[in-house]
């Protein structure tokens, strides 16, 4: 963090390999907080442009980023759009990049931050059987579950990408951080670092942790069919036909940065509606910035429709970029009640220099760059 003259700065590495630089600061013209943020490739290029920034800043000039396109943003990106189709090649580097990103401790936080928030906002006790949308490369998150109380795992998927092997060092990690009871960084959601020992009480922890559960957590893990005593894990690839799970099946559907994914967001959304028991919930955090394709966090909004197309190529996905008004809209279509709903908004490119399809997007859309929802099915 770096910090000074009501200016706050960071630079963060994503979990796509690029970096971010984040600066926050008092606009002098409203006098409200404000935060930018600005894509990189390198960590060197995303503090030299916190520092650009800091100056512009200090000289009483507004931060800017170059609006239109540069050169390697169309180059670079449609490159890999034409390479995505060359056979094997994107998925093998797909799958090098998601095993590469998988460790005990993102796993276990973004559980954490999933549960506390729906137990806090929702008064819902832990879910009996719980589905992952999007696991990627491993199943830690669901795994992180099982050691909180959730005794059925489904965790679903357009690729198979995770490996027991990974699967079983990761469990023996988060084992380990639940004894500790490590402390969660709740990201922008929360500046508190702390256990959710509330939740997770010392009574419970003692039946979650016990040596007969995660015995079983690991042969269900190894297990052809899934199952050892209570416990249930199902991993399943593609996850597109929802039949893959029964009617009313799941307590709680859970998804994070997976839904900007998602081409086929109708779909997907009456899926969740057939998964979850009345009653049941869903929690998804949602990355609605260019996943570092272009150097402003909705850079995406600037590609021309085919130009968007020649980027996305071959690849069995990429982002949608489809706003957070979308994803509103099609919960509350299909019945769901939003019970929580916490926006991280950040200043972008304006609205001129999008692209035709997105230039009638509402202000709260163009500067919403994640959203954390939670939401409750009412099934009639």
């Amino acid at each position: 963090m770096i910090e000074g003259a009501g200016v706050e700065g960071a630079i963060i590495q994503r979990s796509n390999g690029g970096w971010e630089a984040r600066i926050k600061y008092i606009n002098p013209a409203s006098g409200q907080v404000e935060q930018q943020s600005f894509y990189r490739k390198t960590e060197v290029a995303a503090r030299a442009k916190l520092s650009d920034a800091r100056e512009q800043l200090a000289a009483g000039e507004p931060i800017s980023d170059a609006a239109d396109l540069q050169i390697d943003e169309w180059l670079l990106p449609i490159a890999k759009g034409v390479a995505s189709y060359i056979p094997g090649l994107y998925q093998l580097r797909s799958r090098r990049r998601h095993q590469q990103s998988a460790s005990a401790r993102y796993c276990y936080e973004v559980w954490m931050r999933h549960l506390t928030m729906l137990v806090e906002h929702n008064r819902t006790p832990t879910p009996e059987a719980l589905a992952e949308l999007g696991p990627g490369g491993s199943l830690g998150v669901g795994l992180a579950a099982l050691l909180s109380g959730v005794d059925k795992y489904y965790a679903l998927d357009i690729v198979e990408y995770s490996e027991t092997d990974l699967n079983l060092a990761l469990l023996s990690d988060l084992v380990d951080l639940f004894h500790a009871r490590t402390p969660v960084d709740f990201g922008w959601l929360s500046e508190s670092k702390v256990f959710p020992g509330h939740i997770l009480t010392n009574d419970i922890l003692a039946e979650t942790l016990a040596p007969t559960r995660i015995d079983n957590i690991r042969r269900a893990l190894t297990s052809q069919i899934g199952i050892a005593g209570r416990i249930t894990v199902q991993y399943i690839t593609p996850w597109n036909d929802p039949a893959v799970i029964q009617e009313s099946q799941v307590d709680l559907i859970v998804s994070h940065s997976v839904l900007e994914h998602v081409d086929d967001l109708r779909n997907t959304y009456d899926a969740f509606r057939k998964w979850l028991r009345p009653g049941g919930h869903m929690s998804h955090l949602i990355d609605f910035s260019s996943h570092g394709l272009t150097r402003s966090w909705n850079g995406h909004w600037r590609y021309p429709e085919l130009v968007w197309n020649m980027v996305v190529g071959h690849k069995p996905y990429l982002i949608n970029r489809q706003p957070c008004s979308t994803h509103i809209t099609l919960m509350t279509e299909r019945g769901f009640e939003i019970t929580t709903d916490r926006r991280h908004r950040i200043v972008g490119i304006p609205r001129d220099k999008l692209a035709a399809r997105w230039q009638g997007l509402d202000d709260e859309d163009l500067r919403c760059a994640s959203m954390f929802v939670q939401s409750k099915l009412h099934k009639h």
